[in-house]
């Protein structure tokens, strides 16, 4: 996969469901990072949110629950 690495950040969406992280990029370009359903993953996945939680507005976030 090729990144742009001169697309800026609209917005993540946080699926608790799918333990998926997707950042969507001004220009429509969508990344996904996933968890596996294991324990280590689980706290990967958390991390991931808390950091996301930490560093974008509420504006940024959209959450699947």
């Amino acid at each position: 996969m090729n990144i742009n690495v001169f697309s800026e950040l609209d917005h993540v969406v946080l699926d608790f469901t799918k333990r998926t992280i997707e950042l969507h990029g001004h220009d429509g370009e969508i990344v996904t990072e996933s968890c596996s359903f294991t324990k280590d993953g689980l706290t990967q996945f958390e991390n991931m949110v808390n950091y996301c939680q930490q560093v974008l507005p509420a504006e940024q976030r959209i959450y699947k629950l």
